[in-house]
């Protein structure tokens, strides 16, 4: 998703065929990447369908973060320190 959002703020016009190359996944993946970033985080992603296209509607200063509780924080410090050993 970062990388999606890279290309969307730089300005560049680009659709799933494209970021699927260039991501090197399947255009499924970056649809469903796409709709996380508008519809959980938020992001103005819009589509303009005069060129086949995905763009920010707005600048966006910086990328979302993933609010993560304490429990959740302690789950992965334990589970890092499981697979070490």
């Amino acid at each position: 998703m970062m990388r999606i959002h890279e290309q969307f703020q730089d300005g560049n016009l680009t659709n799933c065929t494209k970021l699927a190359e260039l991501l090197e996944v399947s255009t499924k993946t970056v649809m469903r990447d796409i709709a996380f970033m508008r519809d959980r985080l938020g992001l103005p992603v819009e589509y303009d369908e005069k060129v086949y296209a995905y763009r920010y509607a707005y600048a966006v200063k910086s990328f979302p973060t993933v609010q993560v509780s304490e429990g959740e924080l302690l789950a992965l410090l334990v589970a890092e320190k499981a697979l070490r050993e």
